[in-house]
C-alpha cells in the first residue's frame, strides 16, 4: 500500500512539472507558484553566508571599521534576506501550519527561540542579544522553509546544489591561498579561505562533503558527476589543508558513517557502485598523497597538547559561568562580554563547545531545548531511512535517489554535532545556516508526497500562524534593513580621510541604527580628538548604557586619561577590570594612569600584579600561545627600572631578563600574519623602543651585579636591533 501511494505521488509530481530536454538530458522542473519566490532569498543566504559572514556572531560588537565591505554587511544582509523570505512565504502557508507546534522538532526549536528571547530581558547587553537573536531566528526559519511539505521535493535538491557550489568555491579559494603561501616559502600554512579560523573552515566542509558525495552517487548523467566530482576534490583537499586535527578525524568518521549506512540500508546497488568506483580510486590516491602532511600534523599534536588542555580549562570557566546564571544566562550572543570574569586560562571569544556556550548565554533550558530539537531531527531522518530505504521516488531533476542525499545530510549533521562538542561552530554564521539547511533538507526528503493545492476555508489557527509569521518576518526585515544601512554608513565613515567626514558618516549610521554601541564609541573618540570632552562624555555614556562591557569602560578610561582627568580615568579602568579582571592591556593602562597622577606606589602594585599573573595558568595556557603577550614585558621592564633605581641589581637583572625574553620572542615573530592583525604600527614602534631600553638597562644591571653569562647575549641582541634600524 505504501509503495502504491509513493508511485501515485511521483506521477502527480510529473504531471505538475515542466520537462526540459537539452543535449539529450531531460530535466523535470517543478511547477512554480508565487510563494516559491521565497526560495530565491533562501538560496542567496546559503551562497553568501560562507563568503560574507564566515565569522563569529560575537564579532557583531567589533569596531565599526571593517576590513572589507562584504564583511561589514554580511551578517545584516542575511537577516534582511531572511525577513524577505518570511514575508514572501508565510502569507501563503497552508493547512500544515499550526498555531501550536505539535512535533518534537517544532516544539523544541520554538521553545529555543522563546527562551533565548526571555534571556534578553535579563541581559546587560541588549544590542548583542537583539542582533544574535535575529540571526538565530533567521537560521531556524531557513531550516523550516526548506522542510515545508507544501513545497516541491525538487527544492531540497536546489538547496543541496547551492551548498555544493559555494563549498566548492570556498575550497578552491582555500587551495589558491595555500599555493600562494607555498610559493612564498611557507609549506606548513593552514588555509583560512573566507573563515576567521581554519578549524571553522573544516567544520563547514565536514558538513558539505557528504552532501556532495550523495549528489554524486545520485546523479544520472556522467557530465553532472564530472562536475560534482571536481567540486568534491576541491572540498576534500581544502579540508586536508586546514590541518585541523579534529576536523580530519570527523571527516574520516562521516565518510565511514556514509559507507556504513549505505551498505546497511542496501542502497549501494550495482549502478551506484559503478558510479562510485572512480570516486573510490581518487579517494585512495588522495589518501596516499595526504598521509604525509596529515601524519606530520598529528605528530605535532603531542607537541601542541596545549590545545586540549586549553579547551578543558576553558570548559571549567564556562561551567562557573553557567553556575552563576543557570536559568537565563547572560543573554544569547554575549559570551565574549560576559565570560572574562570566569576565565581560568587565557580568555577566548567562544567556549569551544556550542552546547556549553548556549547554556552559559541563555541558561540550561535553552541548551536542553537545542539538544532535544537536534536529536529529534537526526532520529526522524534515521527512522525514515530504516523504514523505507529503497529508491522509490523516481527521478528528480538529474538525480534518481533521495535516500543517498538523506544519508549525506545525516552524516553532515552528525559531523557537525561532533565538531560542536569541541568547538563553537554553531556560533559561526556560515556553519549555523549550513546546519539549518541540512536539517531542513533532510526533513523534507523524509516526506515523499507531492505538494497539492489546498482548497476550502482556512481555520483560525492557520490565519493566526500566518499573521505571527508575517509579523516576525517584517521585524527581521526592519532589523536587517536598519543595521545594513547603518553598517554601510559606518564602513564609509571608517574609510574617510579626515575626522570631520568620519563624524558625519558615523552620525548618518546612527540615524539608521541608533543602538549600535560601537558607533557611539567611535563618535565619542572623535569628540575627544576635537577637545570637546563634554560631548564625548555624553556619547560614551550612551555606549555604556547599550554595552557596559570591559571594552567600553576601557575606552572611557582612555578618553579621560587623554583629557588629564586621571581620577575618573582610574575609576573607569578599575570598572573595566571588574568585567575583565585579567586583561593585561587594561592593567598596564591603569598603572600608567597612576604614574601620570604621581601615584607611583599604586602603579608599582599594579605592575607587580601583572608580574604575578605571568606565573599563573591564565598566562601560561592560552588559545594562541604563538602570540607573545608583550604587556607582561612592559610590567617587567617597569619593575626592573624601579629595582635599578633602588640599586637592587639582582632583582633588576631578573626582571629585565624576563622582559627581554618576551620582547626577543616578539621581535623574531613580528612579521607573522597574526601580529599584523593584532598589533598597530604605533604599538610596534613602542615595542621597539621598549626592547632597546630594556636591553640597555639590562646591560647596566648585569655590569653592577657582576654577572657575565648573559652579557654577550645582550650585546648580540642589541646589535641585531641597531642593525635593523640602520
Amino acid at each position: 500500500m505504501k509503495r502504491t501511494n509513493v508511485q501515485t505521488s511521483v506521477k502527480r509530481v510529473a504531471k505538475s512539472s515542466d520537462s526540459v530536454e537539452h543535449a539529450g538530458l531531460v530535466i523535470q522542473w517543478p511547477a512554480f507558484r508565487f510563494q516559491h519566490l521565497a526560495l530565491l532569498p533562501l538560496l542567496i543566504i546559503l551562497l553568501i553566508a560562507p563568503v560574507w559572514a564566515a565569522n563569529l556572531t560575537a564579532l557583531s560588537r567589533a569596531n565599526p571599521v571593517f576590513t572589507s565591505f562584504p564583511r561589514a554587511i554580511g551578517l545584516t544582509v542575511i537577516i534582511l534576506l531572511a525577513g524577505v523570505m518570511m514575508v514572501q512565504a508565510f502569507p501563503y502557508a497552508g493547512r500544515s501550519m499550526k498555531w501550536v507546534p505539535r512535533s518534537t522538532v517544532a516544539i523544541s526549536f520554538t521553545g529555543l527561540i522563546a527562551w533565548t528571547i526571555l534571556s534578553g530581558f535579563f541581559t546587560a547587553f541588549p544590542y548583542d542579544v537583539a542582533l544574535n537573536e535575529a540571526l538565530l531566528v533567521s537560521a531556524l526559519m531557513v531550516g523550516w522553509m526548506i522542510s515545508r511539505t507544501d513545497w516541491p521535493l525538487d527544492f531540497a535538491f536546489f538547496v543541496a546544489l547551492a551548498l555544493f557550489f559555494v563549498a566548492s568555491w570556498v575550497g578552491g579559494v582555500g587551495i589558491r591561498e595555500y599555493l600562494e603561501n607555498w610559493r612564498g616559502g611557507n609549506p606548513s600554512w593552514r588555509v583560512f579561505s573566507y573563515f576567521v579560523n581554519p578549524d571553522f573552515l573544516a567544520g563547514f566542509l565536514v558538513m558539505t562533503v557528504p552532501i556532495t558525495i550523495g549528489l554524486y552517487l545520485s546523479a544520472v548523467e556522467g557530465t553532472v558527476r564530472l562536475w560534482l566530482g571536481f567540486g568534491l576534490i576541491l572540498q576534500c583537499l581544502c579540508l586536508v589543508l586546514t590541518q585541523s586535527r579534529f576536523g580530519l578525524v570527523v571527516f574520516v568518521f562521516v565518510i565511514g558513517q556514509f559507507l556504513l549506512l549505505g551498505f546497511r540500508l542496501r542502497l549501494f546497488n550495482s549502478e551506484v557502485k559503478r558510479r562510485g568506483r572512480p570516486l573510490a580510486i581518487l579517494a585512495g590516491l588522495a589518501a596516499l598523497a595526504a598521509i604525509g602532511p596529515v601524519a606530520k600534523r598529528f605528530i605535532q599534536a603531542g607537541i601542541q597538547s596545549y590545545s586540549a588542555h586549553f579547551r578543558f580549562m576553558t570548559w571549567i570557566g564556562v561551567l562557573k559561568m553557567i553556575k552563576a546564571g543557570p536559568i537565563v544566562g547572560s543573554g544569547y550572543g554575549t559570551f565574549n562580554s560576559a565570560y572574562p570574569p570566569y576565565a581560568v586560562v587565557g580568555t577566548t571569544e567562544h567556549a569551544h563547545n556550542s552546547f556549553l556556550q548556549l547554556a552559559a548565554e541563555a541558561g540550561i533550558p535553552a541548551m536542553l531545548l537545542a539538544v532535544i530539537g537536534i536529536a529529534a531531527v537526526v532520529y526522524t531522518v534515521y527512522r525514515r531511512l530504516r523504514s523505507q530505504p529503497q529508491n522509490e521516488v523516481g527521478r528528480i531533476l538529474v538525480f534518481d535517489s533521495t535516500e543517498l542525499l538523506m544519508i549525506g545530510a545525516l552524516c553532515g549533521m552528525s559531523g557537525a554535532i561532533l565538531r560542536n562538542l569541541f568547538d563553537s561552530d554553531f556560533y559561526v554564521i556560515a556553519n549555523l545556516f549550513t546546519f539549518a539547511a541540512l536539517a531542513g533538507m533532510s526533513l523534507r526528503l523524509c516526506h515523499h508526497q507531492a505538494p497539492t493545492r489546498e482548497t476550502g476555508t482556512l481555520t483560525r489557527s492557520v490565519w493566526l500562524s500566518r499573521g505571527i509569521g508575517s509579523l516576525a518576518g517584517l521585524a527581521l526585515l526592519w532589523v536587517g534593513l536598519a543595521t545594513t544601512i547603518g553598517r554601510i554608513e559606518a564602513y564609509q565613515a571608517g574609510e574617510a580621510l579626515n575626522t570631520g567626514d568620519m563624524l558625519i558618516g558615523y552620525k548618518r549610521a546612527l540615524v539608521a541604527d541608533p543602538y549600535n554601541p560601537a558607533v557611539w564609541r567611535a563618535i565619542a573618540w572623535i569628540y575627544v580628538l576635537y577637545g570637546n570632552g563634554g560631548q564625548a562624555e555624553v556619547d560614551i555614556n550612551r555606549a555604556l548604557a547599550l554595552d557596559p562591557s570591559a571594552k567600553t569602560y576601557f575606552q572611557h578610561g582612555q578618553m579621560l586619561q587623554r583629557m588629564n582627568n586621571f581620577r575618573l580615568a582610574i575609576q573607569s579602568f578599575q570598572e573595566a577590570l571588574r568585567h575583565d579582571p585579567h586583561n593585561t592591556q587594561t592593567l598596564v593602562k591603569l598603572a600608567q594612569t597612576y604614574e601620570m597622577a604621581d601615584q607611583t606606589g599604586a602603579a608599582m602594585r599594579v605592575y607587580q600584579q601583572i608580574a604575578r599573573q605571568f606565573d599563573t595558568p591564565y598566562a601560561k595556557i592560552r588559545a594562541i600561545p604563538e602570540l607573545v603577550e608583550t604587556n607582561y614585558a612592559v610590567a617587567f621592564t617597569k619593575l626592573g627600572d624601579a629595582a635599578l633605581e633602588a640599586k637592587n641589581w639582582q632583582q633588576a637583572e631578573l626582571n629585565y631578563l624576563r622582559s627581554v625574553r618576551l620582547l626577543h620572542g616578539w621581535w623574531h615573530a613580528r612579521h607573522a600574519p597574526l601580529y599584523h592583525v593584532s598589533i598597530t604600527p604605533e604599538k610596534v614602534k613602542m615595542l621597539k623602543d621598549l626592547y632597546r631600553h630594556t636591553l640597555a638597562q639590562w646591560l647596566v644591571a648585569l655590569q653592577h651585579a657582576g654577572t657575565s653569562t648573559d652579557r654577550d647575549k645582550a650585546i648580540k641582541w642589541m646589535q641585531e636591533l641597531n642593525l635593523h634600524q640602520q
